[in-house]
């Protein structure tokens, strides 16, 4: 039993460590919010106002899924709005985010966000550089029309974004250890810290079922290479916001997949040197396992000090 307490946490130090931070980190975080227009008018843009409910938020660093959102049911004007985001890290083999959002606004003063991020970082293996690049995909499977103008009534639109970063930026500028948090933008150009390539894209709701692409391009001009020996993260996020009257469903998904365009033979090298940092559900059982015991020890030694 001793042993597998120390496995467990010896397991949970390795994943907290800072020097190990640039290539051991994965996460998924989600978030639904609802807000009123702020006394806007039908033909006002609606900037969002007051937050009527606390942010349904769910996930955080080192965590491969997460799911959060809320119905409205009674007792505000908002009834029947609801939001959803929704997300894991399992696409394309390589444990890339798969993310799902949903938003409705029903009422006449309302302003809803679903939406889901997810990251993981690789650490490339392979003996020389190589080519690296994303594809997102986006299939948005219902939606309202929304006007020219999203943010007028009935309005609806998606922000989606792929990026590539320096492992080592991303957790020195976004990752929030200490609350086990993610903290950043839904859309980071090349001059923020850390991109090294990104791809996105901010449609509004074309009516019924909709699909939208988008693939990293470097932010150094030519194709992003892959250095030996280096750690890289791959980053998805999708946000879907709606307004009086606007729909949004996509719980059938950004997906993220190595870019075709790189090749067979490219896409084979990646699959073969790209060393991923989520855990096999082997270890995550054995880490827990360990964390029960861990817990039910410390339990015991407390009570025996509290009997003595």
């Amino acid at each position: 039993m001793r042993k597998l307490i120390l496995i467990g946490l010896g397991l949970a130090g390795l994943a907290a460590s800072p020097a190990q931070a640039g290539n051991s980190l994965y996460g998924v975080q989600t978030l639904a919010s609802l807000r009123n227009c702020g006394g806007a008018t039908a033909a006002e843009e609606c900037p969002g106002g007051q937050r009527l409910r606390p942010f349904a938020t769910a996930g955080g660093l080192w965590r491969a899924t997460a799911d959060s959102g809320y119905v409205e049911t009674r007792n505000i004007p908002q009834q029947s709005s609801f939001g959803r985001g929704k997300g894991e890290l399992a696409g394309d083999g390589l444990a890339l985010p798969v993310l799902h959002a949903v938003s409705f606004s029903a009422a006449s003063d309302a302003r809803v966000n679903g939406s889901a991020l997810g990251f993981t970082s690789y650490t490339y293996t392979g003996a020389a550089p190589t080519p690296f690049s994303l594809k997102g995909t986006l299939t948005v499977d219902d939606s309202f029309a929304s006007p020219a103008n999203p943010l007028l009534p009935g309005g609806a639109f998606v922000s989606f974004y792929v990026g590539i970063f320096d492992a080592d930026v991303f957790a020195a500028n976004y990752v929030d250890f200490a609350n086990r948090a993610i903290d950043i933008g839904p859309f980071l150009p090349c001059d923020a810290p850390g991109v090294l390539a990104f791809g996105g894209a901010e449609p509004a709701a074309a009516g019924g079922r909709f699909t939208v692409s988008a693939t990293t391009q470097s932010c150094a001009g030519g194709p992003l290479m892959l250095q030996p020996g280096h750690s890289y993260v791959a980053y998805a996020n999708l946000s879907m916001f709606t307004n009086r009257g606007g729909y949004l469903n996509a719980l059938n998904t950004l997906t993220t997949e190595l870019d075709p365009a790189l090749g067979d033979a490219a896409i084979a090298e990646l699959r073969q040197s790209l060393v991923s940092s989520v855990p096999e559900p082997g270890v995550w059982a054995m880490m827990i396992g360990g964390f029960a015991l861990a817990g039910a020890a410390t339990r015991r030694r407390r009570q025996g000090a509290v009997s003595a």
